[in-house]
């Protein structure tokens, strides 16, 4: 503990460093005297991406990074000036979640790779929908972001699935499965679009953190959510539900593809 604490206040762990100034007493935001404060050993509040200092040993810096580069379908992008306030808004939102907790522990520095995520979907979003400020976001928002997600599950469900089985044809794909499932080959493999309880769950903690950040934003001068999000229903069975009605709608696979793809795999095992 002595040694964790020494790094901190040698300054290899910045971000720790940070956080535990401001328990001390130091403002949490940024302020006239200082409008850039710095976030971590190489990141300060004004830049494109913050890479929090992240402790745990062998960690990759995207995993520890918040993308505020984040473009919009009407050719603009969170760091324009027209965005200023939006912008703020979520710096805000998530660097409290690590300097100014209410609803739980501080996140660790290897959590804002799943934020940022979820952040990127949300803020695009409520720009196409013309929302401008956290405080608009009522439930009844909450629940068009709902039928959004399901509605893009519902879509790769229904037109790519068949996509993805056809491509199994290809014996290379089929040798690939049996590689560890885990196995990350890209960093964006985490923004892939998949029928899965997980992709959900990442699109959705963000709310659950805005309903818990409400102090928290009072007092970095944002008007919070109004209302508490998915009228109180928890992200995890709301995740699984959605999961679950994605899959059902998926359509059953055409005899023919079925037999191409088992008289492929079965030649391939046969040579194997």
């Amino acid at each position: 503990m002595r040694n964790a604490r020494k790094k901190v206040l040698q300054g290899e762990h910045k971000t720790e460093a940070i956080v535990i100034e401001i328990s001390n007493g130091i403002p949490a935001y940024p302020t006239e005297a200082c409008s850039n404060p710095w976030v971590s050993l190489t990141s300060r509040w004004q830049d494109n991406k913050w890479f929090l200092d992240n402790p745990t040993p062998g960690a990759e810096p995207f995993q520890s990074a918040i993308d505020w580069n984040i473009p919009f379908e009407d050719g603009t992008n969170l760091l324009y000036a027209c965005h200023a306030n939006l912008l703020e808004q979520f710096r805000r939102l998530i660097w409290s979640l690590f300097a100014d907790p209410r609803a739980g522990k501080a996140r660790k520095p290897g959590s804002a790779r799943i934020l940022s995520i979820g952040l990127r979907e949300l803020v695009q979003w409520m720009v196409k929908n013309r929302y401008a400020n956290m405080s608009e976001l009522d439930g009844a928002a909450s629940q068009r972001y709902l039928d959004h997600c399901q509605a893009r599950l519902d879509g790769v469900a229904q037109e790519n699935s068949l996509e993805d089985l056809l491509d199994e044809i290809d014996p290379k794909l089929i040798n690939a499965a049996y590689q560890e499932e885990n196995e990350e080959t890209s960093q964006d493999m985490d923004d892939a679009l998949q029928v899965t309880s997980g992709w959900v769950r990442t699109r959705l903690e963000l709310w659950s953190c805005m309903w818990g950040q409400r102090p928290a934003m009072r007092a970095a001068g944002i008007e919070p959510l109004p209302q508490e999000p998915f009228g109180g229903r928890k992200v995890g069975r709301l995740a699984k539900e959605m999961e679950t009605k994605a899959i059902k709608n998926i359509p059953p696979l055409p005899d023919e593809v079925a037999v191409a793809i088992m008289n492929v795999a079965y030649t391939y095992i046969e040579t194997a």
